[in-house]
């Protein structure tokens, strides 16, 4: 079994955030046994199973099959018998295969952020990374979707008609709130007229331009979701996210 999560970070980093659980990565054939370890066993599914014991402390088992992440994580530490630790490298791979997903973000882009530092941004098992994403991608089905940008700026932003209320134009709001002349991510689109950004452009930002775009984004966010309806709707409970 290969012990993840907050345990093993502050197994390898002292003084990192407390546990408030134990993850553990086990094969199909080892969860009545691992979970008799620690308590008595609530749930059991295709992806997880769950543990508590008397005091109500709990252990989250990570289920390993052949062909998936958890798999090719044991396989990476030789974990398939005893116990063992995953090291900054694997709890790296972890945090970054489902930073984009919403799961427990604040929590885990802390963790992220720490590891980033550490590994110096090197992922040692990016096809691990890869196929924990797709794992979880599949496992959280539409929760996981993004919208398409891939269709023209009227198309995008025509699909919130009538669902929620709106006092501005998205862009007009980016124009307001931009750091130069135009909004930055103007500057990572090729056709004005579609809603997509290309990477390869964001790529020739400096790091100062990096952050402004970022932080530009922010604004309006937080502008049209938050400020916005406050102000317009006058309730300050009011809000879109």
């Amino acid at each position: 079994m290969l012990i993840i999560g907050s345990t093993a970070l502050r197994k390898s980093i002292p003084g990192s955030r407390e546990p408030h659980d134990l993850d553990i990565v086990v094969t199909r054939d080892q969860v009545e046994v691992v979970a008799a370890q620690y308590g008595k066993l609530v749930s059991s599914g295709d992806y997880y199973a769950s543990v508590k014991d008397d005091s109500g402390n709990r252990t989250e088992l990570m289920i390993a099959e052949p062909g998936n992440a958890m798999w090719m994580y044991l396989e990476r530490y030789n974990a398939f018998e005893g116990e063992h630790y995953i090291d900054v490298d694997g709890l790296y791979s972890m945090k970054k295969s489902h930073i984009n997903f919403p799961l427990h973000f604040e929590k885990h882009i802390h963790d992220y952020c720490l590891l980033h530092e550490i590994t110096k941004g090197v992922d040692h098992m990016p096809e691990i990374t890869d196929q924990n994403r797709k794992d979880i991608k599949e496992r959280l089905g539409r929760r996981a979707a993004t919208p398409s940008l891939n269709k023209s700026v009227d198309e995008f932003f025509g699909q919130s008609d009538g669902l929620v209320p709106t006092w501005f134009i998205h862009d007009d709001i980016h124009k307001v709130m931009a750091h130069k002349e135009k909004p930055l991510y103007e500057s990572m689109q090729r056709d004005l007229t579609m809603a997509k950004c290309e990477k390869d452009l964001w790529e020739e930002f400096s790091f100062e331009d990096k952050c402004k775009c970022v932080l530009e984004e922010a604004y309006v966010i937080a502008l049209e979701r938050r400020i916005i309806p406050i102000l317009y709707g006058g309730d300050k409970t009011s809000g879109y996210y």
